[in-house]
């Protein structure tokens, strides 16, 4: 989706808006990753990995409410982005 309407002209505002969208999940994947990374650590004996594991947990569990809060608000409004690209290159 976020690949098709970077080929889109949208308003600075809609852009703004796709542009932290899309950083949240660069964002959330590197989290993840990193969590994932960790927990193999500490199932491996490592004790001290456990400290990082809570730590990407705490890191998860306070951004995705506000990641799907924007997202919701995204997705509400790109009905409206489609169609003002619509309207604009049929002009």
């Amino acid at each position: 989706m976020f690949r098709e309407l970077r080929k889109k002209h949208l308003s600075k505002e809609d852009r703004l808006l796709m542009d932290e969208l899309i950083e949240d999940h660069i964002f959330s994947r590197n989290t993840t990753k990193a969590l994932v990374e960790a927990n193999m650590r500490y199932r491996r004996g490592n004790e001290a990995a456990l400290g990082e594991v809570t730590a990407r947990l705490k890191t998860l569990v306070e951004f995705y409410p506000k990641h799907i809060k924007k997202r919701t608000k995204y997705s509400s409004l790109l009905p409206d982005v489609l169609l003002r690209h619509r309207g604009s290159s049929n002009a």
